[in-house]
């Protein structure tokens, strides 16, 4: 992701990244680290994870997920709720969640100019985004209801407490 943001830096001087999810730890020391030495600083924001991450949502212009394993991530999940155009890994569960050019943008992991070249596309075209945020939250509500995901969890939870007695 850093790597990215560095090629789209120069053209794209109102980019920042806010991180959700960052704890005082040696990894986001290292990301810190990173940003620095490739000239984001200031432009990355590392925060911790929110209870309520809608506000931070609400303030973004899109949803990242550049993942190297995910297999059911509920980062995109909440940005596909929040209506936000997502660009992601295409790997384990997050292609059955998105589709490419239809609720989002799949790109190969670990290839910071594939993830470049979808984030400036999407900014390039916002009414492009905007249809791609309007339809991941369109299969947000038809396929991944809360209501529906809170039955799923419960459950699991009464599975695995069974079978541990």
């Amino acid at each position: 992701l850093l790597r990215a943001l560095a090629q789209l830096a120069e053209r794209r001087r109102e980019l920042h990244a806010v991180l959700l999810g960052a704890r005082p730890n040696p990894y986001a020391d290292a990301l810190r680290a990173a940003a620095l030495r490739l000239g984001l600083a200031g432009r990355v924001h590392l925060l911790p994870r929110r209870p309520d991450p809608r506000l931070c949502y609400r303030g973004a212009d899109l949803a990242l997920c550049p993942s190297y394993q995910e297999s059911l991530p509920r980062s995109v999940l909440e940005a596909m709720a929040s209506g936000l155009p997502i660009v992601a890994s295409a790997v384990d569960g997050i292609p059955e969640l998105l589709r490419d050019g239809c609720e989002g943008r799949l790109v190969p992991p670990g290839d910071p100019a594939a993830l470049a070249a979808a984030i400036e596309e999407l900014l390039a075209d916002p009414v492009r985004a905007a249809g791609l945020g309007a339809a991941a939250r369109k299969r947000a509500e038809a396929e991944f209801p809360l209501a529906r995901s809170t039955q799923h969890f419960e459950a699991l939870f009464e599975l695995l407490i069974r079978e541990a007695r």
